[in-house]
């Protein structure tokens, strides 16, 4: 409350100051430009400040009017101007021109890239907009970004499958790659967010325009087929459409998926030297692991504008899985074994959010978010002697709030207060038995506050944290624990070619339902599975540093650690039985990286990521070393005038994972070619992938685990889908302009 208090002692406080104000706006057709940059400089042509336009194309200096003689403004696409201020502190309209000179290429400038300790900003060009036709392609243009032509999942350096929000709010992955990027405004790529999506290691935000009005329609069909004994396949197809008026918006978004999957997998598992199981060798030709799923999923939502500071958007989202899965494996002795694993998932979620922006400095924004979770699961366990089965039916409700405000004190200081609440419920039972076997019931507050420090473009430092208390009660089991998670983010560009990144905060991870349910079924005559209760959330330390040289080439160094990580645990109960289960243990990461994504001209680009990680698991008594090594390099070549682009990447990673009991190994190999080609004045997009098999290194997984009266090595082999061809079909139609935007929503939930 003081901390409230004071803040708005200072707000009222800078009222008084004289400031220079002022908007900027296309002279076409009077449109906000957001993101403008302003330089203002005093009569001797002395530099003050550099600030940029709002959401509105508003700007507000904190420098005397007096003062200032001068401001330039420039915006990516637009002839820059210089405004004579005669110590007026309105300056009232600004107006640009579209520049005449067409951009040859995609290119993205100074005044168009804007970054500090949290954040870094693309203003979006139609060069950049030009040559895609999704949301996620447009985004793979920008530099530093890598998206996968076929799924359209984005990488940016070492994080993979990047998350999005758009505008400001949580929406389906389906939906936000498929905007029509005529109707994004701007890309910001946000670390370590505070507030809502303190969650959040990273994630793109995309800012659509305010006033855009028309209809958009986009479907896309993506298929994939394994050429090697045709094992394995999946074909989706989606619909997503957006209708824009003024003042409204809806949307909707529509996707099934059918996949067929194989893998080829064989063990040896040894009690006390007594029973012993050894399935025959693995064969590709083969396979004795198998699932087929069904995934349909539907979105709709509608946003209201109230003028030009409040926004309520509602959505309803939800998805159904049916799932069978088969392990089949051939024993050493003559039987079988068979795992089967079939179940029926519904996950439906609505969300309301609202935002306001008081003042022009003053925002606020809140959420409330309610999921329901049910699945009806089907284990099956059959040998020469034995048929087990357990039909668990699991439940699950979340009920989060959220509501942050955003202070913008001056140009130089910023704080976020945000206070989030979530009540979480997981039951399970055992259909057999109507009895309730188990019971979750979590409640979480969370207040979290930041500041922000900008005395300069080249030097911000955020720095703030959250107080965490969870009160969890498990059966008839109470807890009660509170947290504090730190954050520090630091941003500094000593040199024009340089740039310093660093955060230290704590990330917290929950259990799942999985992993917490007392429910147990069979895996083998001997061995069985069940969560466990009694399981913590996982606090994780993290600390990341990047240099940045050029703009292209980043240096990180990351170390993370935790003391309560979650993983697998095997102990026997019995001469006879052995129980896997889940514990909380010790865990150390270390990362060392360096990617490069450079522009060599003509059409050619080559992004490279590689890596050397090391690991630490340990518990009382045990301790095991690990480590991972990785590169990846992609080259793309955009040929002459043409709109084809061609790809070639090649993937190597080998993973020596330490688990407390012993050792995880995987290996992956990949080579890939492909094409991208857009048709019909870029509505009409093909693009097609073809993974090629290499063997640089043999590609065999494996697990072992060696306890007193217990060991286990399971064997895999990835060549069996190394062979593989995948196509993605993208048309998108409509007709629109920036009249009204599109506002899309979907809450995200708690796994």
């Amino acid at each position: 409350m003081r901390y409230a208090l004071w803040l708005l002692c200072v707000l009222a406080a800078t009222e008084g100051f004289a400031q220079v104000s002022g908007r900027v706006v296309d002279s076409q057709d009077g449109m906000p430009l957001i993101g403008a940059a302003i330089q203002v400089y005093d009569r001797d042509s002395l530099l003050l400040s550099r600030i940029a336009t709002g959401a509105d194309g508003g700007f507000l200096s904190s420098d005397n009017p007096q003062r200032v003689s001068t401001l330039k403004v420039t915006y990516l696409g637009y002839d820059s101007t210089v405004v004579h201020t005669a110590g007026r502190s309105d300056i009232g309209v600004i107006k640009l021109s579209p520049s005449s000179v067409a951009l040859s290429s995609v290119t993205v400038t100074a005044d168009a890239h804007h970054q500090n300790a949290y954040s870094e900003t693309f203003l979006i060009s139609d060069s950049i907009r030009s040559s895609a036709n999704s949301a996620a392609m447009m985004i793979g243009n920008l530099p530093g970004f890598k998206v996968n032509w076929i799924s359209e999942n984005i990488s940016i350096g070492s994080d993979q499958n990047v998350p999005i929000i758009v505008n400001g709010r949580e929406m389906g992955f389906q939906y936000a790659k498929s905007i029509n990027p005529k109707r994004i405004k701007t890309i910001q790529v946000q670390r370590f967010p505070p507030g809502q999506y303190s969650d959040y290691p990273i994630l793109i935000n995309i800012e659509l325009f305010d006033n855009y009005v028309g209809w958009d329609v986009s479907g896309n069909a993506v298929g994939m087929l394994s050429l090697r004994n045709r094992h394995s396949n999946s074909e989706a197809v989606s619909v997503d459409g957006t209708l824009s008026a003024t003042g409204w918006n809806t949307y909707m978004s529509a996707a099934y998926k059918r996949k067929q999957g194989y893998e080829a997998s064989s063990y040896i598992r040894d009690i006390a030297g007594k029973y012993v199981e050894e399935t025959s060798p693995i064969d590709r030709e083969n396979p004795n692991i198998g699932i087929h799923a069904d995934e349909y999923s539907l979105s709709v939502g509608a946003d209201r504008r109230f003028g030009d500071r409040h926004l309520l958007s509602l959505q309803t989202w939800g998805d159904f899985i049916d799932n069978e899965g088969e392990d089949y494996y051939d024993m050493t002795d003559g039987t079988h074994l068979i795992n089967r694993d079939n179940y029926k998932s519904i996950n439906s979620i609505t969300g309301l959010f609202y935002r306001d922006r008081l003042a022009d400095r003053v925002q606020i924004r809140s959420t409330l978010i309610y999921n329901y979770y049910n699945i009806d699961e089907t284990r099956t366990f059959i040998d020469a002697a034995d048929i087990s089965q357990s039909d668990i039916d699991g439940h699950k409700h979340y009920l989060f709030f959220s509501g942050d405000g955003i202070f913008s004190i001056s140009d130089k200081w910023e704080a976020t207060l945000g206070y989030n609440y979530t009540w979480r419920k997981y039951n399970s039972t055992d259909n057999a038995n109507p009895a309730e076997q188990f019971l979750s019931k979590e409640n979480r507050n969370k207040l979290d506050a930041t500041v922000s420090f900008s005395p300069s473009r080249t030097f911000n430092i955020r720095a703030g944290g959250s107080m965490l208390n969870i009160s969890n009660r498990q059966n008839d089991i109470t807890s009660n624990h509170t947290s504090w998670l730190p954050r520090v983010q630091l941003y500094w560009r000593p040199l024009t070619w340089a740039t310093v990144n660093a955060v230290y905060l704590n990330d917290i991870y929950y259990p799942n339902l999985d992993q917490l349910s007392t429910s147990s079924w069979q895996i083998s005559s001997h061995l069985i599975q069940t969560g466990n209760p009694d399981l913590r959330s996982k606090i994780m330390h993290y600390v990341n540093a990047r240099l940045t040289i050029l703009d292209w080439l980043t240096l990180q160094y990351m170390w993370r650690r935790s003391n309560n990580d979650i993983v697998e645990w095997y102990e026997p109960i019995s001469p006879e039985v052995v129980r896997k289960t889940f514990v909380n243990c010790d865990y150390l990461h270390q990362y060392a990286g360096l990617s490069v994504d450079k522009n060599l001209g003509k059409g050619f680009n080559l992004n490279f990521v590689g890596n050397y990680q090391w690991y630490k698991r340990w518990t009382a008594g045990t301790e095991n070393n690990g480590r991972t090594w990785y590169g990846d390099i992609t080259a793309t070549w955009a040929i002459g005038k043409t709109d084809l682009t061609l790809l070639c990447e090649y993937f190597i990673r080998h993973d020596m994972e330490p688990l407390p009991q012993g050792k995880r190994y995987n290996q992956q190999e990949n080579l890939v070619v492909g094409f991208n080609y857009p048709f019909c004045k870029g509505r009409l997009s093909l693009s097609g992938l073809l993974s090629i098999p290499v063997n640089a290194i043999d590609k065999r997984t494996y697990t072992k685990i060696d306890i007193p009266g217990f060991k286990y090595e399971t064997y895999g082999d990835d060549r069996i889908n190394s062979f593989v061809a995948k196509i993605n079909l993208r048309y998108n139609f409509g007709r629109g302009k920036a009249k009204r935007s599109s506002n899309a929503y979907i809450t995200d939930t708690e796994k």
